[in-house]
């Protein structure tokens, strides 16, 4: 830092100098063919060489490194805000373990791992599904699969059942991606990793979207999340229970 300081005030000492009026404004009246004096330029090119040597030293003993672009992501974003690919109202409703995947499975694709990217997404995909299937009353055991919880959920029946389109997506990532990713040897490349990407990110919007709605209408009284004990259930009213039981 004490050599750009350097650097940076030969600068400012020769803009004073050469293109600066007695008052200290800007001098646009000045002859600009005029080279400005070369012991000032001296100054700075020994200061710029100095700092050379300075970075050189440091180089030396410092990790550096240069992330090629990944696909149309932004770099920095990917790496370090990767969560910033879901709209506000999504994150907000994310876990703390899907918000954590999430920005490991960005940090993963950014720097070229890429298997570990699909790991990292399968793992934030699951943590949100865990909230989902809890939404519709479906158990999440710790030896429960995901072929178990999406064979739950597409058995549910009700006022308001899980979108298919959100299972289907959640079967093609847990057939095509998620089940090869247990295999020891598999290794995802850029092409299968963006992809997940993509599979994930909109699963993920899609549930959450989905146990957003619910929430608001059990809110709102015009959905009941858990059914009433048998007891509380009218005895007097047998029509309208036949009708629960047709759906």
């Amino acid at each position: 830092m004490g050599n750009i300081k350097a650097a940076l005030d030969q600068l400012d000492f020769i803009e004073k100098i050469e293109y600066h009026d007695k008052e200290g404004n800007f001098d646009f009246d000045k002859d600009w063919s005029k080279p400005a004096s070369s012991f000032g330029i001296s100054q700075v090119q020994e200061s710029l060489t100095k700092l050379e040597h300075t970075l050189a030293a440091e180089f030396e003993k410092t990790a550096t490194y240069l992330v090629s672009k990944t696909n149309s992501f932004d770099t920095e974003t990917l790496i370090e805000r990767a969560i910033e690919t879901f709209p506000p109202e999504v994150r907000a409703e994310l876990n703390e373990m899907a918000c954590y995947d999430f920005k490991e499975a960005g940090k993963c694709l950014g720097f070229g791992l890429f298997t570990a990217a699909g790991f990292h997404l399968a793992r934030a995909t699951e943590a949100v599904m865990a909230d989902y299937c809890r939404t519709f009353d479906v158990e999440v055991t710790k030896k429960a699969t995901w072929g178990t919880l999406l064979a739950a959920l597409s058995a549910c029946t009700g006022d308001m059942v899980p979108d298919k389109s959100t299972i289907s997506i959640l079967e093609q990532i847990k057939n095509v991606d998620r089940n090869d990713l247990m295999h020891p040897r598999k290794t995802l490349s850029l092409t299968d990793a963006t992809r997940l990407f993509h599979l994930a990110t909109g699963a993920i919007i899609a549930m959450t979207l989905e146990i957003r709605s619910k929430v608001e209408k059990a809110a709102q009284g015009t959905l009941v999340l858990e059914a009433p004990p048998p007891a509380l259930l009218p005895q007097s009213s047998p029509q309208p229970v036949k009708a629960a039981s047709q759906q």
